[in-house]
Formats: C-alpha cells, structure tokens, sequence
C-alpha cells in the first residue's frame, strides 16, 4: 500500500516491526477484552467491552509526539470516543471529508489535538472492493508519507 512498486506485505513480526518503524507508524487496539455472541463476525455480536486504558494514556502521555490517529471503521472510532470519554472530553472540527477531521482531546492539565481519519472498513461487511479501501488508505496515508520522505533527506 505504501510502496505500490514493490509490493511485499510484511511475513514475520519482524518485518511489521520494520514497517512500522520506517514509516513512524504504531497500531493499538481500543479493546482489552470483549464477548463475541455465537462466533458472529459483526460489531453488534460484541459485548462487555474492556477498553484499553493504556493505549489511550500512551496517547495522552505529554511525551508523546502522536500527531495523527486512524482508525479501521467507524465502529472502531465510536468505541475510541466512548473509551476517551471516561476520563477526557472530545471536540471534533469536521472538514469537507467528514471521515477526516481535528480531534481535540482535553482534560485539567492538558489539552492534544490530532489530525484523525477513519479508513474504510477492511471487513467484508464494508462491502468495499480492495481497490476502494488501497485507494482510500493510501490517500489518507500520504501528508503522514510525505512528511516522513521529507525527514529522510
């Protein structure tokens, strides 16, 4: 996706880790644990929700330098904002693409804001083609590629 001349996707953990690390990229899941009804595959077969606090104050951590957040659906995004919202409270300032948009996050000592977009869905419940979601993903993914080619030189 983010090399469409030499597609190689990632075999081993190391390689994702070197992926990530190239790119200045780190993924984390909003959920710690949740109940899965019937081994069904949608979101509302999903329950009992554990959020996963840590990632949220890796986030917020005032050494952390995270500058833009994306996330898989919009479903992943509305439990990101339930999980914030226990302790934080959030502003959105939407753009013409309502998929991406200023997220501010406050509390008494701080206040961080993020550029966020969330990706078309790679579940086949998203109905999407594979080339949508590349050609979505890899528009959404170029200001933080740019800005990384840019750091290389």
């Amino acid at each position: 996706m983010f090399e469409p001349n030499y597609i190689l996707w990632p075999r081993t953990a190391r390689h994702c880790k070197d992926f990530l690390k190239e790119y200045r990229l780190g993924i984390g899941d909003i959920l710690s644990s949740f109940k899965r009804q019937d081994r069904q595959a949608t979101d509302s077969a999903l329950s009992e929700f554990v959020f996963n606090d840590d990632l949220i104050a890796t986030i917020m951590a005032a050494d952390n330098s995270v500058k833009y957040l994306y996330f898989t659906s919009k479903f992943a995004y509305r439990l990101f904002k339930q999980a914030v919202r226990t302790r934080f409270s959030i502003e959105e300032t939407k753009t013409v693409d309502k998929l991406c948009f200023q997220l501010t996050i406050t509390s008494l000592e701080q206040c961080k804001s993020f550029n966020t977009c969330i990706l078309k869905s790679p579940s086949p419940r998203g109905r999407h083609t594979v080339e949508d979601i590349l050609r979505d993903w890899q528009g959404k993914f170029t200001p933080i590629l740019d800005l990384n080619s840019k750091k290389k030189c």
